[in-house]
């Protein structure tokens, strides 16, 4: 009788949406569930989640791939989630206070006050560090009485296993990590108050970190005893997902927020810069229109307008802004909105804004010489977001066979820790290929070479006023 071959779950808690997949032995997604998460914004500039709402959705998401794929027949499962936003959790796992996501802007004084003492080393406001030290100052009652602090795929895993642990592409991205040593860093964790046995342990993405508990698997579904990875942040997992180590490759990952990484002649890699938001913006702009379209119904109502959506432009700034320009004072904004504007422009628009900042970062950081982009994420399923990014930054974009490349990542790693790859090079040759391409319309060039240089004017003289807006 044939064996039967094994089948790899991969749990993706990103900002605002937990996606959980299920992989089979050629690495090919055989089942998947998406759900929405839910933001809390209780003042500008502020935004929250709550960690009891992650694990119960990540619940609901199990449960509705394993009506598809026997919980028996998992041989894995790898987390991987959204950085730089920490839960403080009791002894027992239990979350003392919603979390911080990393867009929340509140801590700009603290990240004035870091600068102030190390000598001028700036700590954006997306990062770990300040936040911590918001809550050092503003909610010391919660500081005492949490056991640990935890990022996001390590509160899932924990929920499964009971294991508190981290690895070090998260670990790395806090601001509190010390490179040369690879461990915490007693002098930034000094330095804002807080004590270092606070911190988790920090293991190997690939180490399985423990077993699907009873009570888990009674919850989830799942089959006790399913080894589950200590598994990346989502950054490493998508980096993983597209082969960013092959040389001179760069990545482009479209989700809540867009970022760029782009590897050299040995396969080494760069960070080439990240915004502060891109899809949650289509999902900001849903609210405003009562929820009443789906992203794809989005998407399609924007190819209804002209490239250039007859003169308005986005600025995506919605809550501050990161590369090029480090800007938490920064804000979104619409400029040409006219009467004959309607909801297929606005739409439109915001693509395209996000399009105009890429091509920024990408000019900013030299990669204007590469003229093939590699595309993933949620967004990167959107074939008009593609065709306008190729078009605006005139690049040809590459589409993985699974898009979804954070979440792929997450298997690989999960294969690994079981044995089922050897080395993260054979799982890589394996499962991750290119399978599509998406190349600039030359047609639109001049249409979009003329917003662009708008969109720059504009958003040059914006910066001044943004100090004296709300925050």
């Amino acid at each position: 009788m044939e064996r039967e071959k094994p089948y790899f779950m991969s749990i993706d808690l990103s900002t605002t949406a937990c996606k959980v997949l299920v992989f089979n032995s050629s690495g090919i997604p055989v089942a998947e569930s998406h759900q929405d998460m839910p933001l809390f914004y209780p003042r500008p500039t502020w935004i929250e989640a709550d960690a009891n709402d992650w694990w119960n959705i990540t619940v609901k998401c199990i449960r509705e791939v394993l009506d598809k794929i026997p919980s028996s027949q998992i041989a894995s499962i790898g987390v991987c989630g959204l950085m730089h936003a920490l839960v403080p959790v009791d002894r027992s796992g239990n979350p003392l206070d919603r979390v911080m996501l990393w867009m929340d802007q509140r801590c700009k004084p603290q990240c004035e006050w870091i600068k102030e003492k190390t000598a001028d080393r700036l700590i954006p406001t997306y990062l770990s560090a300040p936040k911590l030290k918001w809550l050092v100052e503003n909610k010391p009652d919660v500081v005492v009485n949490t056991y640990k602090f935890m990022f996001g795929k390590d509160f899932i895993r924990l929920k499964l296993t009971g294991e508190f642990a981290t690895d070090e592409s998260d670990a790395g991205g806090s601001a509190l990590f010390d490179s040369k040593r690879k461990c915490w860093s007693d002098e930034m964790l000094n330095l804002i108050g807080i004590p270092i046995d606070k911190m988790l342990p920090i293991r190997n993405s690939t180490d399985v970190a423990g077993y699907v508990t009873e009570s888990s698997a009674k919850e989830t579904g799942l089959k006790k005893g399913t080894p589950v990875v200590i598994g990346a942040s989502d950054v490493r997992s998508t980096l993983i997902g597209v082969n960013i180590y092959a040389p001179k490759r760069v990545c482009l990952y479209m989700g809540t927020a867009a970022w760029v990484a782009i590897s050299d002649e040995k396969g080494s890699v760069n960070w080439g810069g990240a915004t502060a938001t891109f899809g949650v913006g289509l999902r900001w702009c849903n609210e405003l229109f009562d929820n009443s379209m789906t992203y794809s119904q989005m998407v399609e109502l924007a190819g209804n307008a002209s490239p250039g959506s007859d003169g308005l432009i986005f600025f995506p700034h919605l809550m501050g802004e990161r590369w090029p320009k480090f800007n938490s004072y920064a804000k979104g904004t619409i400029f040409g909105l006219t009467l004959s504007h309607r909801k297929k422009h606005i739409i439109r628009a915001i693509l395209e804004g996000n399009a105009y900042l890429i091509r920024q970062i990408i000019e900013n950081y030299g990669i204007h010489r590469v003229e093939n982009i590699t595309a993933t994420g949620g967004c990167a399923k959107s074939k008009l977001w593609l065709q306008i990014i190729a078009d605006v930054t005139g690049k040809t974009i590459s589409v993985p066979r699974v898009t979804e490349a954070t979440a792929l990542g997450s298997a690989i790693l999960s294969a690994i820790g079981i044995r089922f790859f050897d080395s993260l090079d054979n799982a890589i040759k394996e499962w991750v290929y290119i399978q599509d391409f998406c190349f600039p319309n030359n047609n639109v060039k001049e249409i979009y070479d003329k917003a662009y240089r708008l969109y720059c004017r504009i958003d040059n003289a914006l910066e001044e006023f943004y100090p004296e807006t709300v925050n």
